[in-house]
């Protein structure tokens, strides 16, 4: 079973990712502004809340670390 990210799973995040077994809970926003892939990926309509969470964007291939890094960097601003 995924386990929350210890520093990036935030309570007004509105999106859900899963890296291996850890959940990123980041800012859309974030993501469209950083990747046109990610643009593109989420202009299909979301659920509610509640289904963000329970649903995950499943990326695989990557490593948590890597994930980690790039939001480091990018909520660092």
């Amino acid at each position: 079973m995924a386990e929350p990210h210890g520093t990036y799973y935030f309570a007004t995040g509105d999106l859900v990712l899963q890296v291996d077994d850890v959940l990123f809970k980041v800012h859309r926003y974030l993501l469209t502004q950083s990747s046109s892939v990610f643009r593109d990926m989420l202009e299909i309509p979301q659920g509610e809340q509640n289904q963000v969470e329970q649903q995950p964007i499943l990326l695989t291939g990557d490593s948590v670390e890597g994930w980690s890094t790039f939001f480091e960097l990018h909520y660092r601003e």
